[in-house]
Formats: structure tokens, sequence, C-alpha cells
């Protein structure tokens, strides 16, 4: 992780008013960490380095539910507590004693808007609401998405603080999170992350795309125009993670931001490397990675994808286990492009990946080959 140089201290960023404990070890500085979602692929991870870390970690999952155990094995001591965002009363129960919250549940593919705004938004909403209940409200880290603010507009990178404009169903769902955020900023300090596409060990989708040009040779790309998306590994986003809960500023409340279009976008930092590809590109790093000498690229006209798109959200949909190919991840696939302005967290966290993409998606493959995933 990055040492944080405290001469550089941007000074007119929004510190979280809590006393000075910069000279304490980090567990100590980060205090009892509540992550939720943690036995999914970026919280299971996020719990992995934590406790390897000697932080104080309490990975909260719905009843019966553990870590997979790829990312277990690497765990220091690993403390589950049940949590239901049913229940306003339960989930302060399950938040009582934390001083950090990483909100890391959510829903990324559904059948519905619906079954999107029930996890990105409600389950949110009840979560703020149990945590300003608590006598000391505790820190807490929303991870939202990118697609929260939408892809670029012309040919301007989008900041920060740019209003939003999020193009698809799962982008205007986080949004909704974000604004829930928002309306509970005066009340608990709260930063918002806006991870780009996130791939790492344990990341099932990444798994698929590379059993598909392991077998094939064939990189298949939506469109023939190749725009340029925001990759992130699972390892940087978790440095990124643990610099925003010791460093980063407070999220505005709305009737702040309201006042200030300038400051709209303090708290909110896009978590993602520098290095922006397309997927043609990623897809070359794919099959390097693998040790093959060719890949052919193959595009398919955006189209053809959202016809097979909508007839798999129409007839394939099952609302328990639903799958990212939608009409709502064409949609995202086929915008001009995701540039954003990381220098902003880069500055302000102290904060850049500790790899180049390309040697973080070989890290990855080897990894599948050693848990025999590939």
């Amino acid at each position: 992780m990055a040492t944080v140089d405290r001469s550089r201290q941007n000074l007119s960023v929004n510190p979280i008013e809590r006393p000075n404990t910069r000279q304490l070890p980090l567990e100590k500085r980060l205090g009892k960490v509540l992550i939720t979602g943690a036995n999914g692929f970026l919280g299971s991870n996020l719990t992995a380095s934590l406790t390897s870390m000697g932080v104080d970690v309490l990975a909260a999952v719905r009843a019966e539910r553990r870590l997979p155990k790829e990312i277990a094995s690497q765990c220091g001591e690993v403390q589950y507590r049940s949590i239901n965002f049913d229940s306003v009363g339960g989930l302060e129960r399950a938040i009582e004693g934390v001083d950090t919250i990483v909100h890391s549940a959510g829903k990324v593919a559904a059948c519905n808007y619906r079954d999107f705004l029930e996890t990105n938004r409600n389950a949110t909403l009840r979560l703020f609401e149990a945590a300003s209940r608590q006598p000391v409200p505790p820190r807490i880290i929303v991870i939202s998405s990118i697609a929260a603010s939408g892809p670029r507009v012309g040919d301007q990178t989008r900041r920060a603080e740019d209003a939003s404009e999020p193009i698809s169903l799962y982008g205007r769902s986080k949004l909704a999170g974000e604004k829930i955020a928002r309306r509970y900023a005066d009340r608990i300090p709260i930063t918002i992350l806006r991870p780009g596409m996130i791939f790492g060990p344990g990341d099932r989708e990444f798994l698929r795309l590379i059993k598909v040009i392991a077998r094939t040779h064939l990189n298949i790309i939506p469109g023939f125009h190749r725009p340029r998306f925001p990759f992130i590994a699972v390892q940087d986003l978790v440095e990124c993670i643990v610099q925003a809960i010791d460093v980063g500023a407070r999220l505005l409340p709305t009737e702040s931001g309201s006042r200030d279009r300038n400051r709209e976008g303090e708290g909110v930092y896009f978590a993602s490397d520098p290095q922006f590809c397309s997927f043609a590109q990623f897809g070359r790093w794919v099959s390097r990675g693998l040790g093959q000498k060719w890949d052919l690229i193959l595009p398919i006209p955006i189209r053809t994808l959202r016809n097979m798109a909508r007839f798999n959200t129409r007839f394939l949909c099952d609302p328990r286990k639903p799958n990212t190919f939608s009409v709502d991840k064409i949609r995202e696939a086929a915008a001009k492009g995701w540039e954003c302005d990381v220098s902003k967290t880069m500055h302000e966290l102290d904060w850049s990946p500790a790899a180049l993409l390309e040697e973080r998606v070989s890290e990855t493959i080897k990894w599948y080959r050693q848990h025999n995933w590939i």
C-alpha cells in the first residue's frame, strides 16, 4: 500500500472531523471495520487483505454464507456477523460497535429496475438509517460505480463534480444510492468511491472471458468502434479503499452541494487505473497472459448483441441468479467512452496502482491456474 506523505496532504480537502490518530498504526486508525457483501468478489478480497494487515474485521454476510474457500485460505482471523438488509432494527444490531463500514454489497445484474433499486437504493437507505441511530455513527465508505456518473460527454473526461448522467438501469440505481448517502452526510462521515470495471482473483465474470479466449483464440468485442474503459484490479481497489478510510474527504450533504456546484465532488472519488483501454486491448493482454501466440479480434454489431440480450432478459433471466448479459450492459458498452479524472483520487488519497494493468491480468490468470479454475 502507498505510504501517505502527510506533508503533501491537500489542506483544502474537507477533513473527517475525528480525533487526530495519524501517529497510530494503520489497524488502530481504521478501528473495527465491518464489510457488507463480504462473501462477494470485492468484499472477500477486501476481507482477506485487511485481516492480513491485522485489522479487526467483521465479515457481514447473510445467514449461513461464508467467504469463497480460495479467498478464505488467504485470510487472517475472520469474524462473521449475520446481516439482514430488510430490517433497520436488525441492521442496528449488526453494526453496533463498529468504527467503519465498507458498503460493498450491491447488485450488478438484475432482471428489472425494481430489483436493482431494492438492493442498490433501498437496502442502502436502511443501512444509513441504522448507522445514524448509533451513539457515534461509523465512518462509511460507499462502493458505488462509474456507471452512476455516466460516460464522458464529447471529448471531456468526466470529473467527480460533473452532473451525473447514467445511461443504464444499473447506473441509475447506484446513483440513487449515492443520493441516499448525501441525505445522511450531515450526520454520518461518508466517502463515495466509483470504481471502474473490477477484475482479479475470484472474479467469475473475468473467468468467462479468459475461457473463451483460451478455447477459441477469439477476442469477441462489442461493436466496431473501440471506446476506452476504466479497469481496476481488485488488489489496487482494496488499497484505494484503505486510503479512503484513512484520509478520504467527507461527502457534502445535499443542501451544501446544491449551494456550491464546484464542491459537489468533495468526498467522491473515481477508482480506476489511469491507463484506460479498449476491450480489444484488454483481450490482447489476456492472450499474452495465457501464453497464446495469436488471437483474432471478432467485433459483433451492437444491434445484434442488443437483440440477443433482449431475448436473454425476456426468456432466460432468473431473478434468483441473473446474469450480466443484458441490454443494460450493451448500452454501457456502446457508449463513446468512460474516461474519468482519477488525478484527484491519486492526489487526495495518495494512491496509485501498484502494477500495470497488463501485469495484473497476468497475475489473475496465474491465480486461476493455481486454483484449477482454468
